[in-house]
């Protein structure tokens, strides 16, 4: 079985809904085309304070259509896009169904699309996210490419001499290992002896106990 909502008990709470919500306007006008009763949100989007009631909603639009009146009958049975203007002369558009209640008009719009206002407003706000963004990248980038030319690793094959060591770099020149080691990675050295070394070059320190 089918509610009658506005005959419902929930007829109250659906007065008050549509009344205060920001995504549907609601606005009935006389048979002169002036306003009897709007909702809050129409109040929010022509951004008056004062009572419109009496104000002829002609007043209030904007004609896109060579002047064509959307009040005017038969009215269209579809959506009609009506763009509004508000007091501070900004406008925004609406895509209203409207209605013959008896000699009168029910105006409802829903799809409320941003005020000029609030597009240049978005706009701006996500062209500011985007600034940051990409300078944040930018950084991001810039640490990277230094931390890249801090870090050397040695990779692939490398030529060293078999018989002494030195080890051929990518111009063709030889170069003892510690050298070529340091010009092409991180690495630093300390120099110092092992024991066979010790023993062979210094043989007054081969009774040493610490070198056996």
């Amino acid at each position: 079985m089918q509610t009658d909502f506005l005959s419902s008990p929930y007829a109250t709470a659906i007065e008050k809904y549509l009344k205060a919500t920001d995504n549907l306007v609601i606005v009935t006008v006389n048979e002169h085309l002036n306003i009897m009763e709007y909702n809050d949100a129409f109040s929010k989007i022509i951004k008056s304070q004062d009572n419109l009631t009496e104000k002829n909603i002609l007043d209030l639009l904007f004609f896109e259509y060579g002047g064509n009146n959307p009040f005017k009958d038969p009215l269209q049975e579809q959506p009609q896009r009506l763009i509004f203007i508000s007091r501070d002369n900004a406008s925004f558009s609406l895509d209203c169904m409207i209605q013959r209640v008896g000699k009168d008009y029910l105006v409802m719009g829903g799809h409320l699309m941003l005020t000029q206002d609030q597009v240049v407003e978005k706009m701006t706000f996500l062209s500011n996210e985007l600034i940051n963004m990409t300078r944040e990248l930018h950084k991001k980038n810039r640490l990277l490419e230094e931390a890249k030319a801090q870090i050397k690793v040695l990779s692939g094959i490398i030529p060293i001499c078999s018989f002494c060591k030195e080890v051929r770099d990518d111009k063709g020149y030889w170069n003892q290992l510690e050298k070529f080691i340091s010009e092409n990675s991180e690495a630093l050295f300390s120099h110092s002896a092992c024991p066979k070394c010790m023993k062979k070059h210094y043989p007054q320190f081969n009774k040493d106990e610490n070198l056996k």
